[in-house]
């Protein structure tokens, strides 16, 4: 089930084998069947989600009670209520399984600690890295921010 995690990880950040091995212990695993919820709208949410299979959406439901999606999580992809998450307030999403899913799931705790313990993957959390920039084209845009 990390397989997928760790290789998305060694494509942003060099991690090295005793690093991995303490990262796993800072995650839960979890199964979610079809149509089964890993949040919904109004619970205070717990967790950062790394789908390791499967397909999740994180959706909103308008005033006539249809669903407004605004992700797809595929495999590889993190899912999560990101401010219920950082503020732990009520969630505005709702998130559930398209299909059978496995998960990788880190709790605000585990994040901060994670963190602590494996720095790089500090570097790794940052918002560029749900963008898809690698971390020299991070360090780039710091240093052109500085210059002005």
């Amino acid at each position: 089930m990390f397989d997928v995690l760790i290789t998305h990880i060694q494509e942003k950040v060099d991690i090295n084998a005793d690093q991995i091995e303490l990262l796993k212990s800072f995650f839960t695993q979890k199964k979610l069947s079809r149509k089964e919820f890993l949040l919904k709208e109004g619970e205070i949410c717990k967790n950062l989600a790394f789908v390791s299979k499967g397909i999740l959406k994180s959706y909103i439901l308008d005033e006539r009670g249809n669903e407004r999606i605004n992700l797809f999580a595929f495999e590889g992809w993190w899912i999560s209520d990101f401010n219920s998450f950082l503020h732990q307030e009520k969630a505005f999403l709702n998130i559930d399984a398209i299909e059978e899913s496995e998960l990788l799931l880190l709790s605000r705790d585990n994040y901060e600690e994670l963190t602590l313990k494996i720095p790089i993957m500090d570097r790794y959390a940052l918002i560029a890295s749900y963008l898809g920039l690698s971390p020299e084209t991070v360090s780039r845009i710091r240093k052109k921010i500085s210059h002005q």
